[in-house]
């Protein structure tokens, strides 16, 4: 199993997620803005069939896909440097559903997943600000998703973004920290430098959903892990 991440995760969560699959430090240069440069979901989206890649993603991962039989397509729209142009690939996709914000997701994203109702939010970084659990819970650091997405009767749990860490920027986003994957939900951090930590802990113990802390500190936003098999 690959584990794609962004390089500048702690190294005690590298560790912690070496033991688990193989792991790979994720970067680019020259593409986008440094704070987002090595953002596993500002270039790519997982569907439940198919990972679905920039166009300018880096050769040598497609490459690396190649290599270990991950399926993939490669997208219309190519990352750019700047906001709207960061946001083709940051959509959130689950057996049913896709949710971004309307007119921002690349095209060949929204016809390979045609079948899947769009719930259009407010949010164009969709996938670094909700995380979707398995029994149809979800998990965001932004309020104007959360309001959109209980609209869709959806059982959603907002966390405020306040400490979680993205260099070079005020703060970061909730679902850049988090994984689920196979029966567990993997968390860059500690819930316990958090104000609402102990909150965070039990959502999960009533949903029956094991934490696994990559690392002893507070919320890291590294654009997501993406688990690959």
């Amino acid at each position: 199993m690959l584990i794609v991440i962004d390089k500048r995760i702690p190294d005690q969560a590298k560790e912690n997620l070496s033991a688990i699959g193989r792991i790979i430090e994720f970067s680019t240069v020259g593409i986008t803005y440094e704070a987002i440069s090595g953002h596993p979901d500002i270039f790519m989206c997982k569907t439940p069939e198919i990972l679905v890649c920039a166009p300018n993603l880096p050769d040598k991962y497609f490459k690396l896909f190649k290599r270990q039989a991950i399926p993939f397509a490669i997208g219309k729209k190519e990352v750019g440097n700047q906001f709207p142009d960061t946001s083709a690939y940051n959509c959130l996709v689950t057996e049913t559903h896709i949710f971004h914000k309307k007119n921002h997701s690349d095209s060949l994203l929204l016809e390979l997943n045609k079948q899947r109702r769009f719930i259009d939010l407010p949010q164009a970084y969709t996938r670094c600000s909700l995380i979707n659990l398995p029994n149809g819970s979800f998990i965001t650091s932004d309020k104007g998703i959360e309001k959109r997405v209980k609209k869709n009767a959806f059982d959603v749990h907002y966390f405020s973004p306040e400490n979680i860490r993205l260099p070079g920027m005020p703060h970061g986003f909730i679902g850049g920290a988090l994984a689920y994957y196979s029966g567990k939900l993997y968390v860059l951090g500690n819930p316990d430098f958090h104000s609402w930590g102990n909150r965070f802990r039990a959502l999960l113990s009533n949903l029956n959903i094991e934490l696994i802390s990559l690392y002893d500190g507070p919320f890291f936003d590294g654009g997501g892990l993406f688990f690959l098999d």
